[in-house]
């Protein structure tokens, strides 16, 4: 089972760090997401045992204005603690604010909430799983019941079993 919570900044890494520390699981991960302040990653990934880190930035359906903002330096110190730590790192979205403040204007109008990599500053389009997704899928065995594979993308990574 993998198991992961949300902390977003430095407060809900303070109160929620331990819990998942504490959690048996095969992987532990959490989700920056939406990333709205800066954290002392380095702590927060060693005392809460996360395996994974997934970051994004916010965006909504309808009035983007109503977005928080993420900060790049937030990230970039994010990606970078992961990749100091070995921890795999998986950048989801930008999120409309970053993406309208680093995207020229035409990727912008393409991508208005950074959804996809291939517009972004390359050591942001980090895409990392803690373990060869591809090869476990693989050794499980499906139900008959099911007959359709269903895409990562589709999971939106909320559920990892």
């Amino acid at each position: 089972v993998w198991i992961g919570t949300s902390m977003e900044n430095e407060a809900t890494c303070k109160e929620r760090s331990k819990y998942l520390a504490q959690t048996p699981a095969a992987v532990r991960w959490w989700s920056a997401e939406p990333l709205v302040g800066d954290c002392d990653w380095e702590r927060w990934i060693i005392e809460s045992k996360s395996d994974w880190v997934v970051f994004g930035g916010e965006s909504k359906q309808g009035d983007a204005n109503m977005c928080r903002e993420m900060q790049i330096s937030w990230l970039r110190s994010g990606l970078a603690a992961c990749k100091k730590l070995g921890v795999a790192a998986f950048n989801k979205q930008l999120g409309y604010w970053l993406a309208k403040s680093i995207l020229r204007e035409e990727k912008f109008k393409n991508d208005p909430s950074g959804k996809k990599p291939d517009c972004w500053p390359a050591d942001l389009a980090v895409q990392d799983y803690p373990i060869d997704v591809k090869a476990f899928l693989a050794t499980v065995e499906r139900p008959k019941r099911y007959t359709k594979v269903v895409p990562l993308e589709v999971l939106n990574m909320t559920v990892m079993a």
